[in-house]
């Protein structure tokens, strides 16, 4: 079973094994309606837990992470929007991490971490938008920057 952590507008779509949790209400299967703070589920009932983009709009981020370690049995996957790509959109943002400083946050409550990074190609003809743009805004649309940090509750054993 995968708990989708703040499943917002765009769920996991594998209905049978995932929990869906978000603050606000959703019409999708297997929805549960709580924040990721106080999560209303068994210790150890999930095997995965998965929260995307969600952290950063948490008050207390850290608390969400004990409770992903409380509910996880395998590991906890971390998807924040890295501090090089900032949505300036975003008014709803509490924090914002760099690699380092979400690391840093997770060994507080992991005891193995592993950080990886992640960019997106946005869409659209380059060609034309380096034409249209220039270099600078190219750099910008071109990439997404997101740093992905899985968090295991348990140390693997090694061989």
């Amino acid at each position: 079973m995968i708990l989708d952590a703040g499943s917002g507008h765009k769920p996991l779509n594998a209905p049978s094994t995932v929990i869906h949790i978000d603050k606000y209400p959703n019409r999708i299967p297997n929805f549960i309606n709580a924040t990721i703070e106080h999560l209303p589920l068994r210790n150890g009932i999930i095997k995965k837990v998965y929260a995307s983009h969600v952290l950063e709009h948490s008050l207390e981020p850290r608390q969400a992470l004990l409770e992903f370690r409380r509910v996880a049995t395998s590991e906890v996957e971390i998807r924040v929007p890295n501090l090089c790509y900032q949505h300036t959109e975003q008014n709803d943002h509490y924090y914002t991490w760099t690699a380092y400083t979400i690391y840093n946050l997770m060994k507080t409550v992991f005891p193995e971490v592993e950080v990886k990074h992640n960019f997106r190609i946005m869409g659209g003809d380059l060609i034309d938008h380096l034409r249209i743009q220039g270099l600078i805004r190219l750099i910008r649309w071109i990439t997404k920057f997101e740093t992905i940090v899985i968090g295991r509750p348990t140390l693997r054993k090694t061989k």
